[in-house]
């Protein structure tokens, strides 16, 4: 009778997962083991074959220790087959610096507790010329804990002929190749085109201006035509367009399948439970992109990414980097700085696809978002309303500082969201102390210029302070009381009576700004 159905194919496809190459992400690694052991068993057994035998097993290794390109066409429905959870990465870490035929030696004598002359028979069968300098390699290796079968054993996926898997990978290279095929007879139309993905040339953004045509598709579903092709429907229903959308990503995100697909100033996100598609403006080319779940799909000229709060870095995956949370308790996104050929960048998820560029700047120019700048945004995420839509840009700016009624000091912030094809809202913010901050409403059009007002209590009684920034003079309509100027800011006590109540006076204020006499 053959040994445990599951741990005997757990055993061959750890073999395959830890011999492979360690550069490879854990999710391709596992999805490439799975297929090598569901391919090499027999068919009429399945995963019940003699996992123990030894033709089987070699067989494995030496697909392993030499895995064809081939193994990565058309590798969705092993990584759909996925368990939930995927391996601890310590051992092929550890493995990854040796060669293919010293790893496949740690792991018949370290992982399996193999007698040196059965791995060293093993490895010369499998096609190792050298075992012995295999054997001595993988001796100098510390030992690691190696992964444990429940994260590798899953359904086996069920294999069909070859013809079907022929036809669908010659339909994989007709989308990577990105063809446009076109009608030569009368009836050719915009209406008779049906839309293909297209996909930018690996390694094309290395040498060509740096832009959105010139990022390479990127996922491990990329060559996945069943789900691209799903992806494309949805694209092609929700948006009415017939043009070839350039596919930027297929992937695995926190266990959901996403793609993005650009057709011109427009991205489109599919994915989700459901499969809806979000349409967002395309933004800045170096801007990193939302996937979800946390994670962002990075330009790939992006060279390095840190998260501001903590300063840690925050590692990538073929462009995708790991989940980072919320930049503050109010659930806004995080604040990630990027090191990028053109200098250093300060972006933030603003709740668009898109991140948009921060930058916070004195009132002589502008300038990066720099730690300073960064530490006030930070005071002010929470503080300012979320963007009417998504957004290209934040610039926040000091406009005034100074003293306020009862002798706290405050500053006044003017935040400008600037919106793709144009347009921009403003909104003013005082800040005092340290971790006080208060809205401050419009802080008006200008360009140039900025002015804005709130109530401020003090003392028990409220006053409405205004200020505007250099150049300029603030007026006000609408609160009671005499206004007192005091270089730019305006001062209007409220009354007795409402003055003193708990909440501020009610009614409207209308703040303007002039030009200084």
């Amino acid at each position: 009778m053959p040994e445990d159905i599951d741990g005997g194919y757990g055993e061959l496809v750890r073999l395959a997962y830890l011999v492979l190459p360690g550069r490879q992400k854990r999710i391709y690694r596992l999805a490439m083991a799975r297929r090598i052991v569901d391919q090499t068993l027999p068919r009429r057994a399945g995963r019940a074959a003699g996992s123990g035998s030894a033709r089987i097993r070699t067989r494995v290794l030496r697909r392993a220790i030499g895995p064809s390109w081939r193994l990565r066409v058309m590798l969705g429905p092993w990584l759909r087959a996925l368990p939930p959870r995927l391996p601890d990465p310590a051992l092929t870490v550890a493995l990854a610096r040796l060669d293919p035929a010293a790893r496949a030696a740690y792991v018949l004598t370290r992982v399996e507790s193999r007698p040196r002359h059965q791995t060293r028979d093993q490895l010369v069968a499998a096609g190792v010329r050298n075992a012995r300098a295999a054997l001595e390699a993988a001796d100098a290796v510390p030992d690691v804990t190696p992964p444990g079968l429940d994260s590798i054993v899953g359904p086996a996926v069920r294999r069909r002929s070859r013809l079907p898997i022929a036809a669908a990978t010659a339909l994989t290279v007709v989308l990577s190749c990105g063809l446009v095929m076109t009608r030569t007879d009368g009836a050719a139309g915009p209406e008779a085109h049906r839309p293909r993905l297209t996909m930018a040339a690996d390694g094309a953004w290395k040498t060509a201006p740096h832009s959105l045509d010139v990022w390479p598709a990127r996922g491990e579903l990329t060559r996945d035509p069943a789900f691209t092709a799903r992806a494309l429907a949805a694209w092609a229903r929700q948006t009415g367009n017939r043009h070839d959308p350039q596919l930027l990503f297929a992937g695995q995100v926190g266990g959901s399948a996403v793609a993005l697909l650009r057709q011109g100033d427009r991205i489109s996100r599919y994915g989700g439970a459901r499969g809806a598609v979000e349409v967002f403006p395309a933004g800045d080319a170096s801007s990193p992109l939302a996937l979800g779940q946390g994670r962002y799909l990075l330009a790939p000229w992006t060279t390095r990414v840190t998260e501001t709060k903590s300063d840690t870095a925050v590692t990538d995956h073929d462009g995708v980097t790991d989940a980072v949370k919320a930049a503050g308790d109010c659930g806004r996104g995080p604040l990630l700085r990027l090191r990028q050929p053109d200098g250093t960048r300060t972006a933030a998820d603003l709740g668009g696809l898109a991140l948009a560029d921060i930058v916070a700047r004195p009132e002589s120019g502008a300038t990066g978002a720099g730690t300073s700048g960064v530490r006030l945004w930070e005071r002010l995420a929470c503080v300012l309303p979320a963007p009417a839509h998504a957004a290209s840009s934040a610039t926040a700016w000091e406009f005034w500082s100074g003293l306020l009624p009862g002798g706290t000091r405050g500053r006044l912030i003017c935040t400008r969201y600037a919106y793709p094809g144009g347009g921009t809202t403003a909104y003013g913010t005082l800040l005092t102390g340290t971790d006080k901050a208060y809205a401050a409403g419009d802080c008006g059009p200008q360009s140039d210029g900025a002015v804005s007002g709130t109530w401020w209590r003090s003392a028990g009684r409220w006053y409405y302070v205004a200020a505007a920034s250099k150049g300029l003079t603030p007026q006000v309509a609408g609160p009671s009381g005499r206004p007192r100027v005091r270089g730019r800011l305006l001062v209007v006590r409220a009354g007795t009576g409402a003055g003193t109540g708990a909440s501020p006076p009610e009614g409207a204020v209308v703040v303007a700004a002039v030009p200084r006499a």
